[in-house]
């Protein structure tokens, strides 16, 4: 029973960190299409603690995704994809999508910080 509810927590982890990651880049993007070049530095020491959100979330429910294929025979966790196999094809997808949507995301923020380093050094 431990198991299941670690296996649930790490859903509701990711789901609610998948949420809050759009609805912050929503956020962000009307604040940054706002706002001038000189406060765009806040956005992007932002965008770098809610894509650390994002990757830990990944790695829970990746955690939990090895537990539920593999099992841990010393705490007695049996193996859990063998009986629930469409479940588990459901959540290696969404933790695929969460995890190209998280590397989209540093992709995102190290241009923006490239752009603002080239915007820095034309203007100095």
């Amino acid at each position: 029973m431990v198991a299941i509810d670690a296996v649930n927590e790490a859903i509701w982890f990711l789901l609610l960190s998948n949420v809050t990651v759009c609805t912050y880049a929503v956020g962000s993007l009307l604040y940054t299409m706002c706002t001038k070049n000189s406060k765009k530095m806040v956005v992007v020491v932002l965008d770098i603690l809610v894509m650390e959100l994002l990757f830990s979330a990944n790695g829970a429910t990746a955690s939990m995704g090895v537990l539920d294929q593999c099992g841990n025979s010393p705490v007695h966790w049996n193996k859990v994809c063998y009986v629930f196999d469409r479940f588990c094809h459901q959540m290696g997808a969404a933790f695929a999508l969460s995890l190209l949507g998280s590397f989209a995301f540093l992709w995102l923020v190290v241009l923006v910080v490239l752009s603002l380093h080239k915007g820095s050094m034309n203007s100095s």
